[in-house]
């Protein structure tokens, strides 16, 4: 849970939803499995660190209106045996 986690992992949380917030017009960003759960759960409004597996090179699309995430699609989710 993010609310259990150190003060200093939540800022830099606040710190890449606040960066794609910030994003004004089509823009594909290019990071990893915990930056994209990061962003994706406070678009979701929740509070889990890990809310989906997103598979390599998968594609999650969110929205930004006013500064303010929606999620439109999560990515492909990895499959167990692709976790090492």
């Amino acid at each position: 849970q993010w609310g259990d986690v150190d003060g200093a992992l939540r800022v830099w949380r606040d710190d890449a939803v606040a960066a794609v917030a910030a994003l004004e017009r089509d823009t594909a960003v290019f990071t990893h499995f915990i930056a994209i759960n990061a962003i994706v759960s406070r678009a979701m409004n929740v509070d889990e660190t890990i809310v989906f597996r997103p598979a390599h090179a998968s594609v999650t699309i969110l929205d930004s209106t006013h500064g303010k995430l929606r999620l439109i699609e999560r990515g492909a989710e990895m499959r167990l045996a692709d976790v090492r």
